[in-house]
């Protein structure tokens, strides 16, 4: 990630079938990232590019677990 960003947990008014999309969009995030292999250097665009989901949809998916704020720090270079 480009920098360092609070996210929360999904909306709880946000419709179940769309959760459900969110948690999937995550299913297939973790599956292709434990994939990976150790160490892999990948750019998040790339990542994004390969999962073929947008930022948008991957904050949402990640979102999707969170039972509370969490901080997610930006890699330092």
């Amino acid at each position: 990630m480009r920098q360092t960003k609070i996210l929360y947990p999904l909306d709880t008014e946000m419709p179940q079938s769309k959760v459900k999309i969110h948690k999937d969009t995550w299913k297939s995030i973790k599956k292709h990232l434990d994939d990976m292999k150790e160490g892999e250097d990948i750019t998040f665009n790339r990542l994004l590019l390969d999962l073929n989901v947008t930022k948008e949809n991957y904050l949402l998916a990640v979102s999707s677990l969170l039972n509370a704020a969490t901080v997610f720090f930006k890699k330092k270079s």
